[in-house]
């Protein structure tokens, strides 16, 4: 057995025995956290700035998981270094077809805070979801710029509008961070 099948097989027991960690950011009403648990992630946090959010956060699972009511601006993803998963809800309004599309110059768009985060967290894994709206042809070139950063932090395995359209197959798996090695980016993430 390869050090690699090792640490499959380690990662599956942990999985098995729920003891796989996550933090989710941008966490909302807490619907893909508690879909989360279910699949057997503990959460290490959840941050979110809403305060009715957080509040509903608090009913639902308060004493089991860690609530934090922060701007993404403001919270150091050193604290949850080495995370199995982060996960993120960033705002759609950016892309959504309902809202004005601003995209980067949007100043709700927050995956450059979710980037700087996944830099200084270093999760195994990343799980990042958004309206189909980002996928539309105007927004090319920022999905692009995302997809680079993803790559250049590590993020391996890109399953998503981008890669279903190469590959004409469905997702089937989180993104993933290639195990280990890591690069840090040495300034701001800049996506503009």
């Amino acid at each position: 057995m390869t050090a690699t099948t090792a640490q499959t097989g380690d990662r599956l027991r942990d999985l098995a025995a729920g003891q796989l960690s996550s933090v989710e950011i941008c966490a909302g009403a807490d619907g893909q956290a508690l879909g989360l648990e279910q699949a057997g992630f503990a959460h290490q946090g959840m941050v979110e700035r809403d305060a009715d959010a957080c509040q509903t956060l608090r009913r639902n699972r308060g004493a089991q998981w860690p609530i934090i009511r922060a701007d993404l601006a403001e919270v150091d993803g050193r604290a949850f270094a080495h995370a199995d998963l982060l996960s993120a809800g960033v705002p759609c309004p950016p892309f959504s077809v309902a809202g004005k599309q601003l995209g980067s110059q949007d100043e709700r768009d927050l995956f450059p805070h979710t980037l700087r985060l996944i830099e200084q967290a270093s999760p195994r894994a990343v799980l990042l979801e958004n309206v189909p709206g980002l996928a539309a042809r105007r927004f090319d070139g920022y999905r692009t710029r995302v997809l680079e950063q993803l790559h250049f932090l590590g993020v391996s395995d890109l399953v998503g509008p981008d890669a279903c359209q190469r590959t004409r197959r469905a997702p089937a798996a989180p993104t993933v961070r290639a195990g280990g090695d890591q690069t840090a980016l040495g300034g701001p993430v800049q996506l503009a």
